[in-house]
């Protein structure tokens, strides 16, 4: 259906593709964000024994997701 669109019809489906993976990046971001400021708050530490601070892998997450929410 796609190819047999006019090329107008084609950008508009192709802007509100754009659109929609920006809502779910921006949703998985703020979800991230907000976890990894709850681990940080409670100073959160894994159940193993070398007990690292969970804050330090969901920040990584977290930036992760901000490159996929920039690019």
């Amino acid at each position: 259906v796609y190819t047999k669109l006019p090329r107008g019809g084609r950008i508009v489906l192709d802007l509100l593709a754009m659109a929609c993976l920006v809502a779910v990046a921006g949703l998985l971001l703020w979800q991230a964000w907000a976890t990894a400021m709850t681990s940080f708050e409670l100073n959160a530490r894994s159940n193993t024994p070398l007990g690292v601070r969970l804050w330090i892998p969901q920040f990584l997450w977290v930036a992760g997701l901000a490159l996929f929410l920039l690019t």
